[in-house]
């Protein structure tokens, strides 16, 4: 389902306050370590709302699972993602693709892109969480560029990958792009402008659709389905419209995730927000 990554054993990120004598006798069994931030979990932790440290596991839908030092059942446990806005926007809670399987979901509500991303970006450009969001900023140089790229490759066959944009570029030249790329391809989802504002279909390049921006239409979405490639828009989660679909030409088996921002002397803010990857 996912590419693995060369992670240090979990126990070896164990928060540096243990007791060197119980790491010495290798992965501790704690009593239920809890925690107040994530500085408290130690290297690449995070303080779970429920008060204990989870770690990166690209095993798990979520991207996270408790520490081994967790007691009871849900010491090792993934961490169940939350939904699109669930518990921050829409009220729905539960798991964002339904009754199909979550393979990655982000609400941007933490201080760093870790356990699912990390930053890419030039002098001319910044990503950080802001408010619940990922706020990316480029500047007025030419080639200024910021965004996410995720931690793993993910198997998109038969999946969808579906982003918010909340705040879209209102400075000419300013590009906005969910992508979906492996070592020699590109899938691109756009807005931006240059005489007129568009969205636009592209695959390694090459424009494969474009049509005026609709106002309100924030999410977007590329999926996969039966051996086609579909670009889609949708104001309201619930009624989408294609931008563009044809026959995948490549092979979605190992795909990294990228929602990010590039500038051709252009510049301002940007807004994502609850990036979900799921299969049915």
């Amino acid at each position: 389902m996912v590419g693995q990554l060369d992670m240090p054993p979990r126990c070896s990120l164990l928060p540096l306050l243990v007791p060197l004598v119980l790491a010495a006798a290798g992965c501790p069994s704690l009593p239920g370590h809890r925690c107040a931030d994530s500085q408290a979990c130690g290297a690449l932790g995070q303080c779970e709302p429920d008060g204990l440290c989870s770690f990166p596991d690209p095993a798990c839908p979520s991207g996270r699972a408790y520490g081994p030092e967790v007691a009871g059942e849900r010491g090792g446990a993934c961490v169940a993602p939350s939904g699109p806005d669930g518990g921050d926007g829409d009220g729905g809670g539960g798991a964002p693709c339904g009754a199909g399987q979550t393979l990655l979901y982000d609400s941007f509500d933490t201080v760093d892109p870790a356990p699912g991303f990390r930053v890419f970006s030039n002098a001319g450009g910044t990503a950080v969480e802001v408010g619940g969001e990922l706020a990316i900023t480029v500047d007025a140089s030419a080639e200024a560029y910021a965004g996410y790229k995720s931690l793993v490759t993910y198997d998109l066959r038969g999946a969808s990958v579906e982003i918010e944009a909340t705040v879209v570029p209102t400075v000419p030249h300013t590009f906005m792009i969910l992508e979906l790329s492996d070592a020699a391809h590109e899938l691109q989802l756009g807005y931006g402008t240059v005489t007129q504002t568009q969205m636009t279909a592209e695959l390694d390049g090459a424009n494969l659709a474009a049509r005026d921006a609709v106002p309100g239409q924030r999410y977007w979405r590329v999926r996969e389905s039966a051996g086609e490639l579909i670009w889609e828009l949708s104001a309201d989660r619930g009624t989408w419209a294609e931008l563009y679909r044809g026959a995948t030409p490549i092979d979605m088996s190992a795909m990294t995730i990228e929602p990010w921002v590039w500038a051709e002397n252009g510049g301002g803010e940007s807004r994502f927000d609850n990036l979900a990857v799921c299969k049915p």
